[in-house]
């Protein structure tokens, strides 16, 4: 489900945060690198070992285009954000105490986040971190009403149609499942698409360390 979803995602915004979130686990500091646009209120996660300039880099890449980023004064975001924008984006960065309420969009979206992950007392390892991290953005992105905006960040970005006959979670979910089985049936049985698409499998299954979540390292 998540690789369905993760293929299509906003391509602009007006203006994207970025910051990281702390998590401890087993006496180790991981990273949930997150970004959030102002617009549609969609968010991005990469999780990481490491709070360096290739997991910021990992993290806008898959981030739209913007016209401004707003971030914290992590080191690595000035030379990443020059290398992902050039110079249509203008970057702010939140240093002195003062300037912290201009990135306050993100905060909220690390504070969800803090309250679903704190009964779980950290994860066994980067793997299993990763899974429950995919649950948390699907159901933040395409499931939750943001109250902001009065829909999913999904709806708002154009990605999926408004949700109308699904009411509940549980037939929003089983609506998301569907339309990504109906894509891989279509694959599995159109010719042209099948060679491709099992070299796929077979890239995957053969670095499945590295890349079976697609959202850490």
């Amino acid at each position: 489900l998540y690789r369905f979803l993760a293929r299509c995602l906003p391509r602009t915004t007006n203006r994207l945060h970025v910051d990281e979130l702390f998590l401890k686990m087993r006496g180790t500091f991981y990273y949930v690198w997150d970004a959030l646009c102002a617009d549609s209120r969609f968010v991005f996660l990469f999780f990481s070992r490491f709070r360096d300039a290739q997991s910021a880099r990992q993290l806008l890449a898959q981030c739209p285009t913007t016209n401004e980023v707003i971030s914290d004064g992590a080191f690595a975001y000035p030379r990443i954000i020059r290398e992902r924008y050039g110079g249509q984006a203008k970057h702010h960065q939140c240093i002195n105490f003062e300037d912290k309420k201009h990135n306050n969009a993100i905060e909220r979206v690390q504070n969800d986040l803090r309250r679903f992950l704190h009964p779980r007392r950290g994860f066994h390892s980067l793997q299993t971190g990763g899974i429950q991290l995919i649950g948390w953005w699907i159901y933040k992105n395409y499931i939750k009403n943001n109250m902001a905006i009065g829909m999913t960040p999904a709806e708002k970005a154009g990605l999926i149609e408004p949700w109308r006959n699904q009411k509940t979670t549980k037939q929003k979910i089983a609506w998301l499942i569907k339309q990504a089985t109906a894509v891989l049936w279509h694959l599995l049985t159109n010719r042209k698409c099948q060679q491709s698409l099992f070299s796929n499998f077979a890239y995957v299954f053969s670095n499945a360390s590295s890349i079976s979540l697609g959202i850490y390292v």
